[in-house]
């Protein structure tokens, strides 16, 4: 396990964050009257690097190197976070139990918490009960599978960086909600992203989350069904998914790309089985959480790649009938010249945002 060095002040923070489809960094410049993004970093691999350990080991090399001669580790501590496919939330309830080492023994004895040789787990508490009947609190384990992620972190120390932090993706979700949701709050907002790798929803009552939840769906999988279907590089099939797929599938356009009748099949199916998910996790919440003292959720938040693809957002907000907003955190943030340069010709603002709301979590008061 790498060693981890807490409160150590003197450096700046940056967040470095490895997933399925590159690497990437970003280090913010906070003032009383702007947040500015700094330093911005990406470096892109195949989606299919991780199944080959040396073939990623060595590609990782290369790529830390970049970062070291970009982002000196004598300037800067890091924030790591796997932003892969493998996250996965767990909601639940214990007795009161406040003692760290206790509770983590409780969860996994229980097996809430996952084997420690596989995943790389964090209980948090969330709060008491929402419910007046019972003294119990609120519990959210969140995991990452270890392969992967203790490989970079290994790497990153290697490097010279230290180690401040580990931290897992959903919590970058809750830092836009505090720092860019507070017009027109409810009791309950339902806060959804979704992504190329991951998905997020988190559900806030009262202004704090008290329910995570990763959904089972990630646009990179129509990228590597449509590079199988239809015999295609993966840059292509990528354009194919962000610029026409959900056009295609959900309102019936006609495709530039001649995508399959198979393919436009699959996607309608698993859209399909979202809009289940959502709504299931939306029932769960009401009748496990909150025990019936809500009707409904209030108001949904999109801040995901479906606030950019408009199909998406629209088949979203039709199939939920929940009143619902979209906001796009990478537009509300001021940028220096080097990091607005690497972002236009990396194009990776999508992909980076995590990685910006992960930074805000550091951000001092």
């Amino acid at each position: 396990m790498a060693n981890i060095f807490f409160g150590r002040g003197k450096k700046k923070t940056l967040v470095i964050e490895s997933s399925d489809m590159g690497l990437r960094a970003l280090s913010l410049e906070v003032t009383e009257e702007s947040i500015t993004i700094e330093k911005s970093f990406f470096s892109p691999w195949s989606f299919f690097l991780s199944q080959t350990e040396e073939d990623f080991t060595a590609n990782l090399d290369t790529v830390m190197q970049s970062l070291t001669n970009y982002c000196s580790p004598k300037e800067y501590s890091v924030v790591y976070c796997c932003g892969d496919s493998s996250n996965w939330n767990q909601w639940t309830q214990t007795g009161v139990i406040e003692d760290e080492e206790e509770l983590e023994e409780f969860l996994l004895s229980r097996k809430i918490m996952r084997d420690q040789e596989v995943w790389i787990s964090e209980a948090s508490i969330l709060g008491s009960s929402i419910s007046e009947e019972k003294e119990c609190q609120d519990v959210m384990v969140q995991m990452i599978k270890s392969q992967i992620a203790q490989l970079v972190m290994d790497t990153i120390e290697e490097a010279g960086y230290e180690l401040e932090a580990i931290e897992f993706l959903p919590n970058a979700f809750s830092s836009f909600y505090d720092y860019y949701c507070e017009d027109g709050r409810t009791n309950t907002d339902a806060l959804i992203s979704l992504g190329w790798e991951t998905s997020v929803l988190n559900i806030f009552h009262e202004n704090q989350v008290r329910f995570s939840y990763c959904l089972n769906f990630r646009l990179s999988d129509y990228v590597i069904l449509i590079m199988q279907k239809m015999q295609l590089d993966e840059a292509s099939a990528i354009e194919i998914v962000y610029s026409e797929l959900f056009e295609v599938v959900i309102n019936g356009a006609e495709s530039q790309s001649n995508i399959m009748p198979q393919i436009i099949d699959e996607v309608r199916v698993e859209l399909d089985c979202l809009i289940d998910e959502i709504q299931r996790a939306f029932a769960f919440y009401i009748t496990k959480v909150v025990e019936w003292k809500i009707e409904s959720v209030e108001r949904i938040i999109f801040m995901g790649i479906e606030t950019r693809i408009d199909a998406i957002f629209e088949y979203l907000n039709s199939e939920l009938r929940i009143p619902a907003s979209k906001i796009d955190p990478m537009n509300n943030v001021e940028y220096s010249v080097e990091a607005a340069s690497r972002i236009e010709n990396d194009n990776s603002k999508d992909i980076l945002t995590t990685s910006f709301g992960l930074a805000l979590r550091y951000i001092s008061s």
